[in-house]
């Protein structure tokens, strides 16, 4: 029996991104296929190049780790529209859709399970200049247009099936522990938390605000670590400079991993400045200090996350005790 794959072409932050490996590895797990992970896209790195196995590996029997280009010549692929065309990235073929007016008001009775799963997002190929997000009923049934990965149907059997999601939901989070970071990478996250003694005594405290800002004031939640937990040092992971110099101001006992900030992403978020700059020094340095500052914060005593943020939620995951582990916005 020929070896069946799943192509996971990635999109969005690292947060998502790391979601959607978690999710589509428990899909060829379920399915008896081969993990390839496609970060490509020019998100991270010089476009045409998969940056991934740069940073990662899977540690599980599912994972490919060979030469992508042999993925890239299979014929036998779910969309056929990816067919020739596997070397490309999700945005270059297709769009993040949201259903029409009268698709919203249509019963899901009407549709069988594969279609169902298509009625509240799908992935649009792009055919026509100026076309709009939205989709119909037309696009619904279209075969060329993706579902979202993780709503995918068990019964596909071509050889090679195309995945991609955005903000996916996780159900078995015990496979973080399948994701390995380099070798280079797990020795400056240790050389830094052992220099610190970040499983002592500190607060790992996450805040996301340039694309996704928190639902809490800021001032409440310095009020809040004021009041309780005054006496604990503070590793902070932001996105944001003005962010990372209110902090500094209130608490003396705070640390930062060096990285580079843009003063102003448009409320783009900082992953894409890279790839809306053509900067690709910039790509190469974000998505390591993005590693770092997510597995940093899972080394501190207490971590204290910003629950509308999939970046912190993996941070959260990845750390050892999830009693000591507090959604800020809900403090």
């Amino acid at each position: 029996m020929n070896e069946k794959y799943l192509l996971l072409k990635g999109c969005a932050g690292l947060g998502n991104r790391i979601f959607s490996i978690l999710n589509a590895l428990e899909y060829c797990k379920s399915n008896n296929r081969k993990l390839v992970v496609d970060w490509s896209d020019g998100q991270f790195g010089r476009k045409g190049i998969n940056v991934f196995p740069n940073y990662f590996g899977i540690n599980d029997e599912c994972y490919y780790d060979g030469p992508i280009e042999k993925i890239y010549d299979i014929k036998d692929c779910n969309p056929i529209s990816w067919k020739n065309k596997l070397s490309l990235s999700l945005y270059d073929l297709y769009e993040d859709g949201s259903p029409s007016f009268l698709v919203k008001q249509l019963p899901s009775v009407f549709f069988n399970n594969n279609f169902k799963n298509r009625l509240n997002n799908l992935w649009i190929k792009k055919h026509k200049k100026n076309q709009t997000n939205k989709f119909s009923i037309k696009d619904i049934l279209d075969r060329d247009n993706m579902t979202f990965g993780h709503l995918l149907s068990n019964n596909l059997n071509n050889e090679l099936i195309i995945y991609a999601d955005f903000i996916p939901n996780i159900k078995k989070i015990g496979l973080i522990d399948k994701l390995q970071l380099n070798i280079s990478l797990v020795n400056e996250i240790n050389d830094w938390s052992n220099k610190y003694a970040l499983s002592k005594n500190y607060i790992g405290l996450h805040i996301r605000y340039s694309d996704k800002k928190p639902n809490k004031r800021i001032d409440v939640l310095i009020s809040f670590i004021q009041n309780n937990y005054g006496d604990h040092p503070i590793f902070l992971a932001t996105d944001n400079k003005e962010i990372e110099n209110v902090f500094r101001k209130e608490f003396s006992n705070l640390i930062s991993y060096p990285k580079n900030i843009p003063d102003e992403v448009a409320g783009r978020g900082i992953h894409m400045w890279g790839i809306d700059n053509s900067d690709e020094k910039y790509k190469t340095n974000m998505l390591k200090e993005s590693i770092v500052d997510m597995w940093m914060l899972s080394k501190c005593k207490m971590l204290f996350f910003q629950g509308n943020s999939s970046f912190s939620r993996i941070s959260r995951l990845l750390h050892s005790d999830n009693k000591k582990c507090y959604d800020w916005e809900k403090k």
